[in-house]
């Protein structure tokens, strides 16, 4: 057999790995964790923004998961699958527009 295969990843020579920790005020037991890529000499408030980025698009993901059935499509060809995933992000964008709003 040969070696296990293993990923491998394009990281600049000017980039780092960062390994972020944070906790919330409200349940200062449970931390959480992010791993993230940045250049040299990044200060903690990029990390920080990066971090917080990643954090709000997978909290609107599963928003759209639960209000406008993202998930909800059992994939059979690629264009069906693109339709779908457009329109409910669309619907979602809506949603959130309105909400902003009232």
């Amino acid at each position: 057999m040969g070696a296990p295969h293993t990923l491998a990843y394009y990281e600049p020579p000017e980039w780092q790995r960062w390994l972020l920790t944070g906790r919330a005020v409200a349940q200062p037991n449970e931390y959480t964790y992010y791993r993230t890529y940045n250049r040299e000499g990044a200060s903690l408030a990029e990390l920080v923004g990066r971090a917080s980025f990643a954090l709000a698009v997978g909290e609107g993901i599963e928003q759209a998961k639960g209000e406008v059935g993202l998930d909800q499509y059992e994939v059979r060809r690629w264009d069906a699958w693109h339709r779908h995933v457009t329109l409910c992000l669309l619907a979602h964008a809506a949603l959130q527009v309105t909400r902003a709003e009232l």
